[in-house]
C-alpha cells in the first residue's frame, strides 16, 4: 500500500487570518458610518469656509476608510479562496494517488 502524504498547508491560519481581515473591515464600517453622521451633523449645524474644509478633510478620511474596508474584504475573500483551493487540491491528489 502506498503511502499519500497530504500537501503541508495549513489551512487553520489562512482562514484566521481571512476572520481578521473580516474583523478590522467590521471595525472600519462602523468607523465610517460614525464618521458619515458627525460630517452630516456639521454640515447641519455649521457653516463657512473653516466648516468647509472641515467637511472635505473628513469626506477624504472617509473615502480611505471605505478603500481601505474593501481592501480587506476583498483579501479576505481572496485567502479564503486560496484556502479552498489548496484543501480541494489536496483532497483531488490524495484521491488520485488511491488514498
Amino acid at each position: 500500500m502506498m503511502m499519500v502524504h497530504r500537501l503541508d498547508i495549513r489551512l487553520g491560519p489562512l482562514l484566521d487570518q481571512a476572520s481578521r481581515f473580516e474583523a478590522q473591515a467590521a471595525e472600519l464600517a462602523e468607523t465610517s458610518a460614525d464618521l458619515r453622521r458627525s460630517i452630516e451633523s456639521l454640515r447641519a449645524s455649521t457653516s463657512g469656509e473653516a466648516s468647509e474644509a472641515a467637511i472635505v478633510s473628513s469626506e477624504r478620511a472617509l473615502s480611505e476608510v471605505d478603500t481601505r474596508r474593501e481592501r480587506l474584504m476583498r483579501n479576505a475573500g481572496v485567502v479564503r479562496k486560496l484556502a479552498d483551493v489548496y484543501d480541494t487540491c489536496d483532497l483531488a491528489g490524495a484521491r488520485a494517488l488511491g488514498a
